[in-house]
């Protein structure tokens, strides 16, 4: 049935469409950068006619008490405003953004699929035809860490026009010039939400896009019986969060399928798991687990310019490996020590190395155990 097609093709592609979302979802974040970017000089001057009409004196200090007070308020209205205005914007954006990722990931589950004549007549139709209708659903039921896109935008205006509001009363209180308080716009207020807008990015398209796949292979087998379940891909790597991690390898049924991403930066996903010759009475072997890349990385931690910091990864050492995150964390144990402990942090490393703990009771209910939980 599936002779001509393995595990290992459904993951690459999957992998490959993942890296299509990251390059758009890149595309996005500056697309959402420079559009709060042109706000800068919109900005300046509305802060320099709020300063001439609510201001007597070039000394913040020597204000009164009520004049400073209906400034800073007239002075958040107006960033609000601003900020409106781009909300409408990068809302479009992320739309658009969200539906090249959906249509993408349709063409994938298309591809996945192909192999499985008795799928021909719906992989006709096209992507177009199995994705109608999802970025709707996506934006109306899909959220990370609790939040939908929608949600997820309002909070990223609040806290952009929380720095720009407190660079602009830096700048007035400092009695820096324009070129100066345009430095610090740019630098607290604008750069200082790039992390913040490239998180949001990655996340949420690559939401839509595993959203978009699972639906669509779903759509497409529901009629034939044939789809047994979703098996949980995680990364090998140190950055995999245990949560993640422990469910590596499992299969889950689509209404047990933790909602992907799980958190803000995932890069787990899932591949179909299909019934093989044996569910339909053949006595053949099915297809043995498939090897990918297992990564050790060094972490350097970089301060960005609004004070914030963030770590950047050096590849140490790779591998290919057909082990769950649980069995490779197992190996690294004996084989390195310092690098499970660089994970887990040294109590749980010592429980683990004592063996009075594995990753399957260290996480409950989606979470990772608190230490006094042990």
């Amino acid at each position: 049935m599936l002779e001509q097609w393995t595990l290992f093709e459904w993951l690459d592609a999957t992998l490959k469409e993942a890296h299509r979302v990251e390059a758009r979802a890149n595309a996005l974040r500056d697309e959402m950068v420079a559009a709060l970017d042109a706000t800068r000089h919109d900005l300046l001057a509305s802060l320099a006619r709020l300063q001439e009409k609510y201001l007597f004196t070039e000394d913040w200090q020597s204000e009164t008490f009520t004049r400073k007070t209906a400034y800073l308020r007239a002075q958040r209205e107006a960033v609000d405003a601003l900020l409106a205005e781009v909300r409408a914007e990068i809302d479009g954006k992320v739309k658009e953004a969200a539906e090249d990722a959906i249509m993408s990931a349709g063409i994938t589950a298309t591809t996945m699929m192909e192999p499985i004549p008795a799928l021909a007549p719906m992989i006709q139709a096209g992507a177009a035809g199995i994705t109608s209708g999802l970025l709707k659903s996506w934006i109306e039921t899909q959220a990370v860490d609790g939040l939908l896109v929608n949600e997820w935008l309002d909070k990223m205006t609040r806290d952009t026009a929380d720095r720009l509001v407190m660079a602009g009363r830096e700048a007035l209180i400092m009695g820096y010039g324009t070129r100066k308080t345009a430095s610090l716009l740019r630098t607290k207020g604008i750069e200082g939400s790039v992390p913040q807008l490239e998180a949001m990015a990655r996340t949420f398209l690559a939401s839509a896009s595993n959203y978009a796949r699972v639906t669509s292979i779903e759509r497409l087998t529901e009629s034939k019986g044939i789809l047994k379940g979703w098996k949980y891909v995680a990364t090998l790597d140190g950055r995999t969060c245990p949560v993640c991690g422990h469910d590596d390898g499992k299969v889950f049924q689509r209404d047990k399928l933790p909602s992907l991403p799980r958190h803000v930066r995932c890069r787990c996903t899932v591949v179909p798991v299909v019934k093989g010759w044996r569910d339909f009475g053949i006595d053949v072997d099915d297809l043995p687990p498939v090897e990918r890349p297992a990564v050790k990385h060094e972490a350097q931690l970089v301060r960005h310019k609004d004070g914030s910091s963030s770590s950047r990864f050096r590849v140490m050492d790779t591998e290919k490996t057909a082990e769950t995150y649980s069995q490779w964390i197992q190996r690294q144990l004996k084989e390195d020590p310092d690098f499970v402990r660089s994970i887990f942090g040294k109590t749980r490393f010592e429980l683990l190395a004592a063996g009075k703990l594995t990753l399957e009771k260290m996480v409950v209910d989606g979470r990772i155990k608190r230490l006094s939980e042990f």
